[in-house]
């Protein structure tokens, strides 16, 4: 029985560099999440841990693509990411402007271990 599904891609990079997160946000069903005046949050966890606290979490903008589909982008800093080196989960949960909460929008990122980070801080 799978208990969990991700529904944002996986993504992969090595810590201390500079990433640009952008993804499609959908229904269960696939259909067009309606983001219009929603406020956007980005976070993270590791997998080994996900029943703690978020690591990071800051907000994360929004806009309507081309076909119609609202996207969620977030800029991760190279300081931001320079001692991370795990799995985690990102999330994006979106609030709407009466408070509804969807945090359904979850991935795996996997951050693979800078060998000299020293030259990134």
């Amino acid at each position: 029985m799978n208990c969990h599904v991700f529904s944002l891609p996986e993504l992969s990079f090595t810590g201390g560099s500079s990433q640009s997160i952008k993804v499609r946000l959908t229904t269960k069903s696939g259909d067009i999440f309606e983001a219009a005046g929603c406020t956007i949050f980005f976070s993270l966890i590791p997998y080994s841990h996900q029943y703690e606290q978020p690591i990071l979490t800051k907000r994360a903008t929004s806009s309507r693509g081309d076909d119609g589909f609202f996207y969620a982008e977030m800029e991760l800093t190279s300081a931001e990411t320079v001692n991370f080196h795990d799995v985690y989960i990102y999330q994006f949960t979106v609030v709407s402007e009466n408070n509804q909460i969807d945090p359904n929008h979850q991935g795996l990122l996997r951050i693979n271990r800078n060998i000299d980070p020293s030259l990134i801080q």
